[in-house]
């Protein structure tokens, strides 16, 4: 299932998600899966496998996180920053609902 997620450069920019049906189907599996698990009293952490179009797989984590942390996560830009994001936590050990 080819996925292509394109991040912003930069702030303002557009990000894009890019695939086939098939893979956005499974891309909004891997959403209601975390959904339904906050709503369940369940790990609210979900997973799924794609590929990208040359063939490299990668796996994609969806994490529904509490409004608290909301604006305290690290900035998802692709361009390298000048400033640090000291304070700011890292998507992938962010603590879940």
């Amino acid at each position: 299932m080819t996925l292509h997620l394109y991040a912003q450069e930069q702030e303002h920019d557009d990000a894009f998600v890019v695939g086939t049906r098939e893979s956005l189907v499974a891309l909004r599996k891997a959403i209601e899966n975390a959904l339904e698990g906050k709503s369940a009293n369940r790990s609210s952490d979900s997973m799924a496998e794609f590929t990208a179009a040359d063939g490299e797989c990668y796996d994609l984590y969806i994490k529904v996180v509490p409004e608290s942390l909301e604006y305290k996560l690290s900035r998802p830009y692709a361009q390298p920053r000048r400033e640090s994001d000291n304070g700011h936590w890292d998507p992938r050990m962010v603590p879940t609902e």
